[in-house]
């Protein structure tokens, strides 16, 4: 087992004692980060939120999750277009496109 595991066990474990503990999302939402695993940093960012609206650090973890999100997922949506035009035959029309983008980028 990893140290960013091992962490999220030990955090997962306060946070089912002090719910709200704004330290303990602070960090389960950087080991989140870390591991790649973004929605679920989102989902503790969303409850830092809830305890403290005006927080910067938590603001701009916010920020810095999403623009990561739509990073990986505008990357995987250019590979894609890129495979699906280099070995497939059928074309897609701009409206398609468009409407695969939006279910990559918010759903």
């Amino acid at each position: 087992m990893g140290k960013y595991e091992q962490a999220l066990i030990y955090l997962t474990k306060l946070l089912e004692f002090k719910t709200n503990d704004a330290f303990a999302l602070k960090y389960q939402v950087e080991t989140y980060y870390m591991m790649g695993r973004y929605k679920e940093s989102l989902a503790d960012l969303n409850k830092l939120l809830e305890i403290n609206t005006n927080d910067t650090w938590t603001l701009k973890a916010y920020e810095e999750v999403v623009r990561e999100c739509v990073y990986n997922n505008l990357f995987i949506f250019i590979l894609n277009i890129y495979i699906i035009r280099t070995y497939c035959f059928y074309k897609y029309t701009p409206i398609k496109l468009l409407g695969s983008m939006y279910y990559i980028l918010f759903t």
